[in-house]
């Protein structure tokens, strides 16, 4: 299977947006732990590899954490495609 990705690696994901943290209390970080595989990005988004049929809940939860630099996701079932708000 994929690569383990941690809520910490989606974290330095978004700072690399210039976004801050994802709130890493104990009740969001339980919230995606073990779901996520992989990160694939480019200059322009960011895809996120996740266990089968768990991609609408990672994606929820990055939408719930409203971060200033993502403009939307988009799930499938096993995969969340990240698009930032600005590509500057």
């Amino acid at each position: 299977r994929g690569h383990h990705i941690s809520q910490s690696q989606i974290s330095r994901l978004l700072r690399q947006w210039g976004e801050h943290p994802i709130d890493t209390s104990p009740k969001p970080r339980l919230a995606i732990d073990g779901l996520t595989r992989q990160i694939l990005r480019n200059e322009v988004m960011a895809v996120v590899l996740t266990d089968p049929g768990t991609a609408s809940f990672v994606a929820r939860f990055l939408d719930d954490q409203q971060h200033r630099q993502i403009l939307a996701t988009l799930a499938g079932e096993d995969t969340v495609l990240v698009i930032p708000r600005s590509v500057a």
